[in-house]
């Protein structure tokens, strides 16, 4: 995970969480990236 850049969409984790992301609001995304970083 460290090993892959973190962009806006989180990094490494964006993968797996992408198909997630779709279905939650923007403030659970919001929440989510800024723990990502």
């Amino acid at each position: 995970m460290s090993n892959e850049p973190r962009g806006p969409r989180g990094g490494g984790a964006s993968r797996h969480d992408l198909p997630l992301l779709v279905y939650l609001p923007s403030h659970v995304r919001r929440s989510l990236q800024e723990a990502a970083v």
